[in-house]
């Protein structure tokens, strides 16, 4: 429960840098191996020392002539164990860490299965994937020479005590020493008393080995969190926020602003200022990394500020908690999110809204007649990422998201840019009629998608740029200001 709700609150940039077949791997294998395995190699670990201190003090009081052969051999016994447990534990954090890629790759091509079906490219996954699986195989065939190799010589050593035994009790039979039930007591518990100390050993190995699951998992459950503290300026603000969310949009101004992805990487927006006024459209583009998407991270707290701040109806964005901030802003994105289940859940995920206002949303956005048609309406399924779904209907259920939200900032990152002319139209429409009078920030490549904005923004090297909008409907920056847009 801990690293579930570690993961739920980890910075974007966990997710950036950590493979998707990391975190499955440690949700399922990890897990089921905490679960069903370390439990029953700690029971068996526990009664096989128990079992040995008691036949080792039943032998040694039976025949201690015994000890002048048992304890050297004892010490031989803990250097090889010693050696076969730490090798033993590195063999399983390997096999461990190799079967992430094999989770990665899988996922990977499920997503990317029509891509790599249309460029006939199914040869070279199936192969990548068998050379992932062969490490896989090859960790855990060393796994297997260790436990082979430990028992090989366990059995030598044993042998060699089971004789030393065999021989000092035919001795003191026939010296009289002790009686044949006797020595016959302490050969047969003797001879046990290897495979016993073989057994907890290996018991002992596989439950260290098998703690590098705790340790990722623990490592997993300790992840940094996104900033959630609440200031008292933060309560003073949401009250604020609520009484014109849905009513009006709200000024953004980006002051000097300057954001890393990571402490140890380079800057993206370097002292980005500008200043959108509330109920503005305004367009914002740029060349292929110049930050235009780093600006929506910012605004999101994706990524905390290296210097600057980010004003919203005057408060600074940082004084406000996470929960409150993103539900003042809601996105359109590039890429439409939908989750498998109900279409209705995916337009109303928190359950805030009546049937009658999910349609209402819907005929808004021109697509209640098609869900109408769907079997189930409202409550028809909806597959994996929406696939049972045309890409523009993805994106239009994600604007009748944003519409129920009533959030007074809208983000359109590059929206229309995968679907057609005409659904592009129909969207361009429905957020001109419908997010009328909120602040609406857009990212876009197509020039009637920005022709009607109040301002466009050029973002350059992660400076912004004032530019103008010319009557053929292209832009040009304008020079003369580099600093305010």
């Amino acid at each position: 429960d801990r690293m579930l709700r570690s993961v739920l609150g980890a910075r974007i940039r966990f997710f950036d840098s950590t493979p998707v077949g990391r975190v499955l791997n440690s949700f399922s294998k990890d897990l089921d191996t905490i679960e069903r395995q370390l439990p029953w190699a700690f029971e068996q670990c526990v009664k096989s020392i128990f079992n040995m201190v008691g036949q080792l003090i039943l032998v040694s009081l039976l025949l201690p002539l015994t000890l002048v052969v048992t304890v050297p051999v004892l010490i031989l016994y803990h250097r090889l164990q010693r050696d076969y447990r730490a090798s033993s534990r590195e063999a399983q954090r390997l096999y461990s860490v190799s079967r992430s890629p094999r989770y990665s790759h899988f996922k990977e091509t499920l997503s990317g299965l029509t891509v790599i079906r249309a460029f006939r490219r199914e040869e070279l996954f199936r192969q990548d994937f068998f050379q992932r699986l062969r490490l896989n195989q090859r960790m855990f065939h060393g796994m297997v020479l260790l436990n082979r190799w430990f028992s090989l010589r366990v059995a030598l050593t044993a042998s060699a005590i089971s004789i030393a035994i065999g021989v000092v009790s035919v001795w003191s039979v026939s010296r009289g020493y002790i009686m044949a039930g006797t020595a016959g007591l302490a050969m047969m518990y003797g001879m046990r008393f290897w495979e016993t100390l073989n057994w907890a050993v290996r018991m002992f190995s596989q439950l260290e080995a098998q703690m590098t699951c705790v340790e990722r998992v623990s490592r997993f459950s300790k992840i940094p969190q996104e900033a959630s503290s609440e200031t008292a300026a933060a309560k003073s603000i949401r009250p604020v926020f609520g009484a014109t969310s849905g009513a009006r949009g709200l000024d953004v101004e980006f002051d000097a602003v300057a954001m890393r992805y990571a402490d140890h990487l380079p800057l993206i927006l370097r002292g980005l200022s500008f200043s959108v006024r509330a109920g503005q459209r305004v367009g914002i583009v740029g060349k292929t990394g110049a930050g235009k998407s780093s600006v929506f991270h910012a605004l999101y707290r994706f990524s905390e500020l290296a210097g600057g701040r980010i004003l919203l109806g005057g408060h600074p964005h940082t004084d406000m908690t996470i929960a409150a901030l993103r539900s003042l802003i809601s996105t359109v994105p590039q890429d439409p999110v939908l989750f498998m289940g109900s279409l209705r859940g995916n337009c109303d995920p928190f359950e805030q809204f009546t049937d009658e206002e999910i349609w209402s949303a819907l005929e808004r956005v021109q697509l209640a007649e098609r869900v109408r048609d769907l079997a189930g309406g409202l409550h028809a399924n909806v597959a994996e990422n929406g696939c049972n779904l045309s890409q523009g209907e993805r994106q239009l259920i994600c604007l009748a998201r944003a519409l129920l939200s009533e959030a007074p900032v809208i983000l359109m990152d590059e929206a229309t840019s995968a679907i057609d002319v005409e659904t592009d139209a129909r969207i361009q429409t429905t957020i001109r009629r419908e997010f009328h009078g909120r602040t609406i920030l857009i990212i876009a490549h197509r020039l009637e998608t920005v022709a009607d904005c109040d301002q466009i923004i050029e973002i350059r090297d992660g400076r912004a740029q004032t530019s103008r909008l010319k009557a053929s409907g292209q832009y040009t920056p304008d020079r003369s200001s580099p600093g305010r847009s």
